[in-house]
C-alpha cells in the first residue's frame, strides 16, 4: 500500500492485522548473530547523545527527566499561618496549663481560622475548647511551639533542593513544585519520530506503550494513524505538549528491511529478544534508527524491553523499576540466552502467566503487567515471587 510523505494509510490497524501477510517485497532476514538486549542498550547509550535540556512549564513536564536540580527561590510559606481553627497564643505562656491549673495569658488570644496568618508574636494555635472566650485570658492546655501552626519557611526553605537531576516528573512532583512557586523546569525529553511509511500497527504500539520517555514527541492521547513525521519529511512541525521538534528526535522508528552488506552505523544486527529477534539498529547522523519487523508481538516486546529503557538513558534517567511483586500462579519456562517478554494477568493476588516469548493481541488485551525474563534464567516455578511492571494509563 503506497503512502505519500505527508499522509498516512487510511486503513485501520485492525484492517492490516486481519490482512495478515507482510508486503511481498520483504525478504526474510539471514542474520545469525544475535546481540544480547543489555549489550544493545549499552551500545545505544554509548553512541547516541543525551537529549538536549529544554526549559518548559512545570505542568508540561509530566514524565520527563529533570536536567538539573530544582531549587526553591523563596521560603514557603512566606508568613506563619494557622493549621487549624483555634486561638493564636504564645506557646511559652501556656507551659503547665491544665484543667486544674489554667495558665494566664498576657493578652486575650486572637481567634484564627485554618490558613489565616498568625498575629505577630504568636507561635501556636490552641483548640477552641482550650480557652474560655468570656472569662479572663487563660488557657487549660499546653501548646508546644508551632503546634497547630506552620512557621514561615516551614514547608520549603529558601534554596532548598526540591527535586534532583535525572528525577522523573510525576504528578505528585508537579503539584509540589507548583505549590512552591516553581514555574519552569529544565528537562531532557528524548523524542521519538516515525517514518511516514511505517506500518500503522507498529506506529500505534510504540505510541501507546513507550511511556513517558517520549512524551515530548507524542500527544498524550495520540491518534494511532496521525502521529509525528520524521525530520526531513516536509516541514518539521510542533510535536506534542512539550513543543519538541521532530528534527531533534533521538530515535526514529523505521520500517523493517533486510540488512545491506555494509550497513552504515550498524549497532545491532539482530536482538536476542523474544519476540522481536529480527529487529536491528543503526546510528545515523547521531540518531538511533530502529527497524522493527512488522509483527504485533515484536513491536510490543521491542517497545517495552528496548525503547523505553533506551529513552530513559538518553534522558539521563534510570529505567523504570518493576512496581509490583506477586507469587506466580504457575511456572514459567524460558530459553537460556534469550531475554523473553512475559505477559501476566492477576488472579487471587497471584500472577497468571499469559505468554512467555510470544505476544498476541488477545494476550496483551488481557495482561495486567509484564516482566522480562533475563537470558541467564530458565524460568521460575509456581509460587516464586516475580517483580513486574504494571500497565498504567499515565506516569
Amino acid at each position: 500500500m503506497a503512502t505519500s510523505p505527508r499522509s498516512f494509510p487510511t486503513a485501520s490497524c485492525g484492517d492490516l492485522m486481519r490482512a495478515g501477510a507482510a508486503p511481498p517485497n520483504r525478504r526474510p532476514s539471514t542474520v545469525t548473530r544475535l546481540t544480547p538486549l543489555a549489550t544493545a542498550l549499552d551500545r545505544l547509550g554509548a553512541q547516541a547523545p543525551l537529549a538536549k535540556p529544554a526549559r518548559i512549564p512545570v505542568d508540561q513536564a509530566l514524565g520527563a527527566a529533570l536536567a538539573e536540580d530544582v531549587v526553591a527561590e523563596a521560603p514557603v510559606p512566606g508568613h506563619a499561618f494557622a493549621l487549624r481553627d483555634g486561638w493564636a497564643v504564645v506557646a511559652a505562656e501556656t507551659v503547665g496549663a491544665s484543667g486544674y491549673s489554667p495558665a494566664f495569658l498576657s493578652a486575650a488570644p486572637a481567634l484564627v481560622a485554618a490558613g489565616e496568618p498568625l498575629p505577630p508574636g504568636t507561635d501556636a494555635v490552641l483548640p477552641l475548647s482550650a480557652v474560655d472566650p468570656d472569662g479572663v485570658p487563660a488557657c487549660v492546655e499546653t501548646a508546644a511551639p508551632w503546634e497547630g501552626a506552620r512557621r514561615a519557611g516551614g514547608e520549603v526553605q529558601s534554596t532548598a533542593v526540591l527535586a534532583r537531576k535525572s528525577q522523573r516528573v510525576t504528578r505528585a512532583l508537579v503539584a509540589a513544585l507548583q505549590a512552591a512557586g516553581v514555574g519552569n523546569v529544565a528537562v531532557r525529553n528524548p523524542c521519538v519520530a516515525f517514518a511516514p511509511d511505517l506500518e500503522p500497527v507498529t506506529r500505534s504500539v510504540v505510541a501507546w506503550l513507550v511511556g513517558p520517555s517520549a512524551s515530548g514527541a507524542l500527544d498524550r492521547k495520540p491518534s494511532p494513524l496521525s502521529l509525528s513525521r520524521p525530520a526531513g519529511e516536509g516541514d518539521a512541525g510542533e510535536a506534542g505538549e512539550g513543543g519538541a521538534r521532530e528534527a531533534g528526535a533521538a530515535v526514529l522508528i523505521a520500517p523493517w528491511r533486510p540488512l545491506q552488506p555494509e550497513e552504515p552505523g550498524l549497532l545491532c544486527e539482530a536482538l536476542a529478544l523474544a519476540p522481536g529477534e529480527a529487529t536491528w539498529i543503526a546510528i545515523v547522523d547521531g540518531r538511533a534508527v530502529v527497524r522493527i519487523p512488522p509483527v504485533f508481538g515484536a513491536a510490543v516486546a521491542v517497545t517495552l524491553a528496548l525503547l523505553s529503557p533506551a529513552l530513559a538513558r538518553l534522558a539521563g534517567a534510570q529505567a523504570a523499576e518493576p512496581s509490583r511483586s506477586l507469587p506466580l500462579g504457575r511456572k514459567i519456562a524460558s530459553r537460556v540466552g534469550w531475554s523473553e517478554l512475559a505477559l501476566l494477568g492477576v488472579d487471587d493476588e497471584r500472577w497468571t502467566p499469559l505468554a512467555v516469548g510470544d505476544v498476541t493481541i488477545s494476550t496483551l488485551a488481557r495482561a495486567a503487567a509484564w516482566a522480562l525474563v533475563p537470558p541467564e534464567s530458565e524460568g521460575a516455578p509456581a509460587g516464586a515471587s516475580l517483580a513486574a511492571h504494571l500497565f498504567g494509563a499515565d506516569p
